[in-house]
C-alpha cells in the first residue's frame, strides 16, 4: 500500500469538503479518528440557505489545526526515540521538526506542562 504525506491546503473549498475517503480501507485509528471528526465539525459549521464564507473559513482552520497536532504526535514517535540499531533510528534522531513540535518538547522540558493548543 502506497503512503501519501500531507494534508490539502483547504479541506472545504466552495461547495466541496475532503473527509479523508481512505479511512476504512486499513482500519487505522487515527484515520476513522479524523473521519469521525470532520463529520462532527462539518455538521457542527455546515452552512444554511444564506451561505458564509467563514463557515468555510472556520472548517479550514479546525481542521488544519487538528491535522498539524497529529502530525506533530506521529513525528515525535519517531524523534524522541533513543534507538540507534540502525541508520533509519539515527535519521529519525536527527531530523528537523516542525516548529510547533519543537515549542511543545521545550515547554515540556522547562515546566512539565503539555501544551493543549497549537
Amino acid at each position: 500500500m502506497r503512503f501519501a504525506a500531507g494534508r490539502p491546503q483547504r479541506f472545504w473549498t466552495r461547495n466541496c469538503v475532503w473527509i479523508p475517503g481512505d479511512a476504512l480501507a486499513p482500519l487505522e485509528p487515527i484515520r476513522l479518528h479524523l473521519v469521525q471528526t470532520a463529520i462532527s465539525r462539518l455538521l457542527t459549521t455546515f452552512p444554511d440557505q444564506r451561505f458564509n464564507p467563514s463557515d468555510a473559513e472556520e472548517y479550514n482552520r479546525l481542521t488544519i489545526a487538528e491535522h498539524e497536532r497529529i502530525r506533530d504526535f506521529l513525528i515525535l514517535h519517531y524523534w524522541a526515540t533513543t534507538r540507534h540499531d540502525s541508520p533509519f533510528w539515527e535519521y529519525c534522531r536527527s531530523m528537523n521538526v516542525p516548529d510547533t513540535l519543537r515549542h511543545k518538547v521545550e515547554l515540556f522540558r522547562c515546566s512539565g506542562r503539555v501544551s493543549l493548543s497549537r
